[in-house]
């Protein structure tokens, strides 16, 4: 639920269901913010209310979905842009690539990731996707203030965490997927090293899973846009633990 290519899925699988109609949308959406919220609710008691942007997204993601796939404005016209935009600019605590396999059991906040490289990065990415759900909006004014804003965010996140040459101050799995897929990469060379590196490391992992809640959704379609669909298909595919296998 922290990524559009997630909720998309979910809104089209329901949609070859049954007929989607505009109440049913409108029930999709409930669902899905409601299981959101829930999902929050839990986190925020297991970690003593720590709220970070990846967490958040999902109450955005599936109301964007279903107006993009069946071009139902309506479903947010009584989106409250406001309460997104409150959650933009709020200051969150970090808990980073939450159950990096990497991280002691008793301490899943301490992935290989940097907590802030990406909290940064998905506040460059939640901003983007309020601007896009103000367009869809017609609200132009909101949809030029965020978007300016994200770029804003991508900017800091370029000077404080991409080296010239491509490579991420934390040199982890999790780090090259959110640049790569978040677009928070400044030139092509960039993005082409950032995929290699992306490969390397889970070749260098023995094709497990070594991301943790934030990675885990989008490692497969950020090395494929690398062009690295061989050791994408060999994470996927791989069985021994940890893998997408072992975790079913």
């Amino acid at each position: 639920m922290f990524a559009l290519p997630f909720a998309l899925v979910g809104v089209v699988l329901a949609s070859y269901v049954a007929p989607v109609t505009l109440p049913m949308v409108g029930w999709i959406v409930l669902a899905c913010g409601i299981a959101s919220i829930c999902l929050v609710v839990e986190l925020s008691i297991a970690l003593k209310n720590d709220f970070e942007p990846a967490f958040i997204l999902g109450a955005l993601l599936v109301p964007y979905a279903c107006a993009l796939l069946f071009c139902r404005r309506r479903v947010l016209d009584r989106f409250d842009l406001e309460w997104i935009c409150r959650i933009v600019h709020a200051r969150f605590e970090e808990i980073g690539d939450w159950l990096d396999p990497a991280a002691p059991p008793d301490r899943p906040r301490e992935s290989r990731t940097d907590h802030h490289l990406v909290a940064t990065a998905y506040y460059a990415h939640s901003a983007h996707l309020v601007s896009r759900v103000a367009a869809l909006l017609g609200k132009s004014d909101d949809q030029a203030s965020y978007a300016r804003l994200a770029e804003a965010v991508r900017t800091a996140f370029r000077y404080e965490y991409v080296t010239p040459a491509g490579r991420l101050t934390s040199d982890s799995q999790t780090a090259y997927v959110l640049a790569l897929c978040f677009d928070l990469l400044r030139s092509t060379e960039q993005r082409e090293r950032a995929g290699r590196r992306l490969a390397e490391l889970v070749r260098e992992g023995g094709h497990h899973i070594g991301t943790g809640f934030v990675g885990t959704p989008l490692i497969c379609d950020a090395l494929c846009d690398a062009g690295e669909f061989d050791t994408a298909y060999r994470l996927l595919l791989e069985t021994t633990c940890p893998s997408w296998p072992a975790i079913r």
